[in-house]
């Protein structure tokens, strides 16, 4: 799973096996140790008490939920992303959960992890 975040929004790309194991076990982490005592851990949960995508974070972990049904129909469908505008404080913050697509320009990059058949004839370049 890869996390980018850009002044107010958050973007989760899950693989194929990210998308099979957060079906199979309810979430995903990920823990990138900053230094000998700094971690940082952010997830995505499946969770069946949210009503839409919401977003915490608490003791270096952020943790983005997606109703329960939701986030099952999502990963059995053709669908690339689910999105959500969080209406909180001055501005919303976006959140963006979507099916990680292989980069064209990377030849040496293993792609089959990776969601292929989704793209479109054009497709992104990364």
């Amino acid at each position: 799973m890869k996390l980018r975040c850009v002044k107010d929004s958050i973007r989760l790309r899950l693989s194929k096996s990210d998308t099979q194991k957060l079906l199979a076990e309810g979430s995903i982490m990920e823990t990138l140790e900053i230094g000998p005592q700094n971690v940082f851990t952010f997830g995505l949960s499946l969770d069946s008490k949210v009503m839409d995508l919401s977003v915490t974070f608490a003791q270096g972990t952020l943790l983005v939920s997606v109703p329960a049904e939701l986030g099952k129909q999502w990963i059995d469908s053709q669908e690339v992303g689910i999105h959500n505008t969080l209406k909180e404080g001055k501005s919303g913050t976006s959140v963006l959960i979507e099916k990680d697509f292989p980069c064209k320009t990377r030849i040496e990059e293993d792609k089959s992890d990776r969601f292929g058949e989704l793209m479109g004839t054009e497709g992104e370049v990364c």
